[in-house]
């Protein structure tokens, strides 16, 4: 189970009826990995890193648009924790995440 709460900001231009377009940054303050490795649970914390993000809604008229989208996380590697006689951690870890979307309103 992954569980991350962060804070978020940025800002945006509207051309109501035509286009948006939204950027900004956010950073994870609270991170927590539970692993479950069935004779025991193991807890890591990496800690989050700035991350970015942006989107922008194109109208194709009235009640249709298109929108475009990037998102981001970023954490760094986690401390290491001795569970028995082995040590674990979380690596360092990104992701990457584009998004296409046929929007219709009512």
């Amino acid at each position: 189970r992954y569980v991350s709460s962060y804070a978020k900001v940025g800002g945006a231009f509207q051309r109501p009826g035509a286009l948006s377009i939204g950027v900004g940054a956010k950073v994870p303050f609270y991170t927590r990995e539970e692993i479950d490795l069935g004779y025991s649970t193991l807890v890591l914390n990496p800690e989050g890193r700035l991350s970015l993000f942006a989107d922008m809604d194109i109208a194709l008229g009235r009640y249709w648009s298109i929108a475009i989208g990037y998102d981001s996380y970023r954490f760094a590697k986690s401390d290491p924790v001795l569970l028995g006689s082995y040590i674990f951690w979380q690596p360092e870890s990104t992701q990457d995440t584009l998004s296409l979307a046929l929007r219709y309103r009512f």
